[in-house]
């Protein structure tokens, strides 16, 4: 979800869509709050020069899992889920923007779509700029699965896809839509993301970030967080 977000909800973008004024401060984003009391699980090599790092959240009230995003060039995202799926924050790390939940109307349950092979969800969030109030935004939509599946480094996933998005504020001007192609394993509590399509009013943009690599606690390159795969100089 944060890499698309990063790429298209830029600042100059949603100041053009008339967000409104004074100040917000964001720390929460840093990884030393965000993982206190987590321990990584996975490691989790793409295409489009993109690592991922998983991590299970013991004992926290808010969240129990986390998505690490990391590409070549420094720029890192996170994601924050309880273990039913559910989003509780999304941002770069940087602080650029940051969303995070107020309200589920509609849960993802992950062993509703494994079992059903399809689930909606829908979440009340509020989009934060620093220097702007806070914004209300939409996330919601549709996750299946497609019947098929695939094996990676030893571990078979079960091959979905999802169609999502974020509105924010009052108008469907700023809406982001996401067209993904996302894998499952039940053993694990994440969904992991591979062709991202993301789409505004003016703008498609599509990134090939398969997964191509796992690593596992105890083998070699564990918790590396120097993507490996379509990097170009840096691969």
């Amino acid at each position: 979800m944060s890499t698309g977000l990063t790429k298209i909800l830029t600042l100059s973008t949603l100041l053009a869509s008339g967000l409104a004024a004074p100040a917000w401060t964001q720390d929460r984003a840093a990884p030393g709050v965000l993982l206190d009391g987590c321990a990584p699980v996975l490691t989790v090599h793409k295409n489009s020069c993109v690592v991922e790092t998983l991590y299970t959240c013991e004992g926290r009230a808010d969240y129990n899992t986390i998505l690490l995003h990391d590409g070549a060039d420094g720029d890192s995202s996170v994601e924050g889920y309880t273990d039913d799926g559910l989003l509780v924050f999304t941002g770069p790390l940087d602080g650029t923007y940051w969303f995070e939940l107020v309200e589920t109307q509609d849960g993802l349950d992950l062993s509703t779509l494994l079992g059903d092979g399809v689930d909606t969800f829908e979440q009340s969030l509020t989009f934060n700029l620093p220097g702007l109030d806070s914004q209300p935004a939409i996330f919601k939509g549709t996750m299946f699965t497609i019947g098929e599946t695939v094996e990676i480094d030893g571990l078979t996933f079960e091959i979905g896809r999802s169609d999502y998005s974020f509105v924010v504020g009052e108008t469907e001007d700023t809406e982001v839509r996401h067209i993904n192609t996302v894998y499952f394993h039940p053993d694990y509590p994440f969904v992991l993301t591979g062709t991202v399509e993301s789409r505004t009013a003016d703008t498609i943009s599509v990134q090939n970030q398969t997964p191509q690599r796992i690593v596992l606690p105890g083998q070699a390159g564990f918790g590396a967080r120097q993507p490996l795969f379509g990097c170009g100089d840096f691969g």
